[in-house]
């Protein structure tokens, strides 16, 4: 059955782009172990932010996506993107890691936020944009968070407003 199945995922064009792109996406591409250069890191965190962009906001894989996201910002990834020179790029790969860490709820977890910060803090227009990211993610999830307070003050309110009109 198992050998059915893997026949019938990978005869198909359709399925088998999917089935690689979920190789790719896990880490388990032998393609991928490899040391990547700077411009790969930035092919591969540009591929995690499209894919996350065509994804529903409410059936996402929160957990594969934060491990992906963690994966992108390994010891060694942002070893070789500490380099000198890169600054750009470096900036580039943020902003595409920050598309993609647009689904993920917020407070993000250490294993993203430090290396993040670390990543951001070598070049000060990077740890402007880090933070202000931060900020924004920070006030939609007070917004969010009070939301349904607001709007039962909001009901209570519109209903006082009725009875006191209604005598």
């Amino acid at each position: 059955m198992e050998i059915r199945e893997a026949y019938e995922i990978l005869s198909r064009e359709k399925t088998r782009r999917a089935y690689d792109q979920e190789r790719r996406l896990s880490g388990m591409d032998p393609a991928i172990r490899r040391v990547p250069t700077p411009q790969e890191l930035l092919k591969q965190a540009q591929l995690l932010a499209s894919d996350v962009s065509r994804m529903n906001a409410y059936r996402i894989d929160t957990p594969w996506l934060r491990s992906a996201i963690i994966r992108q910002l390994s010891i060694e990834n942002i070893t070789l993107l500490s380099g000198p020179g890169l600054i750009p790029l470096r900036e580039a790969f943020l902003k595409e890691l920050m598309s993609a860490m647009n689904m993920l709820p917020y407070p993000f977890s250490d294993e993203i936020h430090q290396p993040m910060r670390a990543l951001s803090a070598l070049h000060d227009d990077s740890l402007a944009l880090w933070e202000g990211f931060m900020r924004t993610q920070k006030r939609k999830y007070i917004f969010h968070k009070w939301l349904p307070w607001i709007g039962v003050a909001a009901t209570i309110t519109l209903c006082l407003v009725m009875y006191w009109y209604g005598k």
